[in-house]
């Protein structure tokens, strides 16, 4: 007895239809419109491209990117190519992240009031994490905001904002850091950082010891509390300096300037009055200074012109 098995074989589906001249596949104009209709949001979308370049120039190379590698090369490879560039665009952002300082219209910036500006604060700003790859363009900032600063007190210049100012020459820097008759005070603004290593709160430590050595006050609006107290930054700060907004902290810091600035004047007057006080009147100086007048003369006659 033998044993076999039964072997049997059909044409692909495919094969039939071509043999027989048939087309069971939809049309390729119809499959061109499917493709469209589906791409019709990303063409929409163009008329948007103004108001996002207005917005963020790198949201608009994302989209340029993204777009042409999905029209021209395959819908795969462009979005992968779209993930790559976007996530160098926030490597380069986190490296070398902008950074702004203004002084003197500060509160008129943030109230619209004028006769509230002071030229003795100023505010500093780093727009990014703070971390050990940027921590030295955080203290290179830093330095040319101070040196802007006070050169405008020699130069009695108004009010300056500037961002992102990378450029290499820097204002000299006066031989006094600040002066005696009016109080300074620096606020940082961290309300651009989600958050710091180890290398940025000794960046802060560093900013901290150089402000209260020539001088001033440091105040920190919105900063991570947490950090800072891990690395001993409260031992040469006060926690009373460390603010939650940005808005209480230029507030203080007004608040302050004024008040020593009234203490000031009304010492002056009061030094004022004391010399005059003490000065002597013109009459008593007058008197002092001119000899006695001398009396009338007294005429005797000799007893030789009486016989007479």
């Amino acid at each position: 007895m033998y044993y076999g098995f039964y072997v049997r074989t059909t044409m692909h589906y495919s094969i039939r239809p071509q043999a027989s001249n048939t087309r069971l596949n939809p049309f390729q104009c119809i499959l061109a419109s499917i493709i469209t209709v589906a791409l019709k949001s990303m063409f929409m979308k163009c008329g948007e491209l103004k108001r996002i370049y207005a917005v963020s120039k790198i949201d608009f190379m994302i989209w340029i990117v993204s777009f042409a590698c999905t029209a021209f090369i395959d819908v795969m490879e462009g979005l992968a190519i779209s993930i790559l560039f976007a996530l160098f665009t926030v490597i380069c952002r986190s490296q070398w992240p902008k950074w702004q300082f203004f002084f003197e219209s500060t509160q008129e910036e943030q109230d619209g009031d004028k006769q509230s500006s002071n030229p003795d604060v100023c505010v500093f700003r780093f727009d990014g994490p703070l971390l050990f790859t940027n921590v030295e363009r955080f203290k290179k900032g830093l330095k040319r905001t101070m040196d802007s600063w006070m050169n405008t007190w020699d130069n009695g210049s108004t009010g300056k904002k500037v961002e992102n100012s990378d450029k290499e020459s820097s204002p000299k820097r006066p031989d006094t850091l600040f002066k005696e008759d009016s109080l300074h005070s620096l606020i940082i603004d961290c309300s651009a950082m989600a958050y710091c290593d180890y290398m940025a709160a000794t960046a802060f430590n560093e900013v901290a010891k150089d402000c209260k050595d020539k001088g001033g006050i440091l105040y920190i609006a919105e900063a991570l509390r947490s950090a800072l107290e891990a690395s001993g930054f409260f031992k040469k700060i006060e926690k009373e300096n460390v603010f939650p907004t940005l808005k209480d902290a230029l507030a203080i810091a007004n608040r302050n300037g004024s008040a020593l600035r009234l203490l000031r004047e009304a010492k002056k007057e009061q030094q004022a009055n004391q010399q005059n006080s003490h000065a002597p009147s013109i009459a008593g100086t007058s008197s002092a200074s001119l000899p006695p007048t001398p009396s009338s003369p007294i005429v005797r006659l000799s007893p030789s012109m009486n016989k007479k």
